[in-house]
């Protein structure tokens, strides 16, 4: 990656009490698939939205004036942990992850909205449809199929408490990389609604 170049995507950032639920269904999922699997820290959980890659660092600003437009007029709304399942549907599981419900029309619609608005500075849409979920979990290649079954079954058996997860914002967050794997900054908040964006965040963060 160019050094001027920053890793970003868009994301909805999750409460701490939604946080704390998933880091349960993580520690249980982990437990039953012992080394099989890749958990993630609840902490590093969030809803990406879209993801950009590798972007020069000039383009922050244009980025951040960009959400703004997206996220105007849009009204706040409620998102809701949902079910759980995997990915691939069908075949050997690579990703386990947690559903939403909510208002899931409004989430669409904002999802259409930041890429349209993203499209003029170079990201292409999306060509897949947008399949909003929050990993848990990734299953290692050479996990047994024991340890794969096992933490299925803890998937499925305990699902998450359907928390409210209010959205008010959109943050552009950076991915930055290191030993300890990643850590995330935001590096600006656009709120929903008449209001534009925020400006910058805090510095590198654990969180979401």
């Amino acid at each position: 990656m160019p050094p001027e170049a920053l890793r970003l995507f868009v994301a909805l950032e999750l409460t701490e009490e939604v946080q704390g639920e998933l880091a349960a269904l993580v520690k249980r999922v982990k437990e039953a698939g012992g080394r099989g699997l890749r958990t993630v820290s609840a902490h590093q959980v969030h809803l990406t939205v879209k993801f950009l890659g590798d972007t020069p660092r000039r383009q922050v600003p244009a980025l951040s004036k960009a959400l703004e437009g997206a996220t105007a007029g849009v009204s706040p709304f409620r998102l809701a942990l949902g079910e759980t399942g995997v990915f691939p549907p069908r075949g050997r599981a690579r990703v386990l992850w947690v559903g939403l419900g909510g208002d899931l029309e409004a989430l669409a619609h904002l999802h259409r909205r930041v890429e349209e608005a993203l499209e003029p500075l170079g990201f292409p849409r999306e060509r897949r449809p947008y399949t909003p979920h929050l990993t848990v979990a990734r299953v290692r290649p050479g996990a047994s199929p024991g340890q794969l079954a096992r933490a299925l079954e803890a998937l499925r058996e305990a699902p998450p408490r359907p928390l409210p997860l209010p959205v008010r914002t959109v943050s552009l967050m950076q991915s930055i990389l290191g030993p300890q794997g990643a850590r995330y900054r935001r590096l600006a908040s656009a709120p929903l609604g008449p209001a534009g964006v925020t400006g910058d965040g805090p510095g590198p963060q654990a969180g979401p």
